[in-house]
């Protein structure tokens, strides 16, 4: 089988196994200690009559579809599926609909193997390529498709640690709600970049986002089993764990900015 990640077992000591399994179980079971008080009560979240979208669109994650009806009477009923990143308005009075368990791991599931993501594998292998950054395979052909393995192992873990394991068992609600273009341009993008530090909980609440937090650094540690030897080391894991949460806040600014991007381009085509 090629070794298309740089991983390779004659390569691994026995230290760096258990450093690598050492700071997994830290990231998974830290978040989980921190919020161990977290209520899955009151599972949905209402706006009331006076507000206006703030914030309105929660975009689901998963393939085709959209997660919610959107008729004013009463809360919204799950449809079959749930699109990746499309977004549905949640107007004053009506009702998101709760995820359970079951419907987190799946879409984390979906989530991982996404056409979302795997552009992102392409732009994280592309971006280390041209400057010949972590991991240091080199600038060959070869060299990309290593960086191209390690993104995708790298992305896929981390998803399923935050989507499936952790927001279940944390009762955070894990989807993006988009503000909207109700606000202004730095309102919005300062709300953006900052979900991966702030997220909501099943019922509604803001709260620190562990579940994502615990996701990038168990995917950071992972990169011990198969970066090549020079990106090893706690240090490195840490460079590691700011890249992702990096790219996180990156890919919420997409997220946030998306629709009025694609609008405009149909309203030009229109012209």
């Amino acid at each position: 089988m090629a070794n298309v990640s740089g991983f390779s077992n004659s390569g691994l000591s026995l230290h760096r196994k258990t450093a690598a399994l050492t700071l997994l179980a830290l990231a998974v079971a830290l978040p989980i200690a921190a919020n161990a008080q977290a209520s899955s009560a009151d599972p949905t979240y209402v706006a009331s009559s006076s507000e206006t979208v703030l914030p309105d669109a929660p975009i689901p994650m998963g393939s085709s579809g959209s997660l919610y009806s959107t008729g004013t009477d009463g809360p919204q009923r799950p449809q079959s599926s749930v699109a990746p990143h499309f977004a549905v308005t949640i107007r004053p009075g009506q009702t998101a609909q709760h995820l359970r368990t079951g419907d987190k791991i799946l879409m984390g599931f979906r989530a991982s193997v996404s056409e979302f993501t795997a552009v992102g594998w392409v732009v994280s292998a592309g971006e280390a390529q041209a400057v010949d950054g972590s991991p240091n395979y080199g600038q060959t052909g070869k060299g990309f498709a290593q960086r191209l393995g390690a993104a995708a192992a790298r992305n896929t873990s981390q998803d399923l640690f935050t989507y499936s394991i952790l927001a279940p068992a944390l009762h955070e609600d894990f989807r993006y709600y988009r503000m909207g273009d109700g606000h202004s341009f730095v309102k919005r993008t300062a709300y953006a970049i900052t979900r991966p530090l702030i997220t909501r909980t099943d019922g509604g609440h803001s709260t620190i986002n562990f579940a994502m937090i615990g996701g990038n650094l168990s995917g950071a540690a992972m990169t011990q089993l198969y970066y090549p030897p020079t990106n090893r080391g706690f240090d490195e894991t840490m460079k590691t764990f700011g890249g992702s949460m990096g790219g996180s806040a990156v890919g919420f600014v997409v997220r946030e900015f998306i629709g009025d991007a694609l609008r405009a381009i149909h309203s030009k085509r229109d012209m």
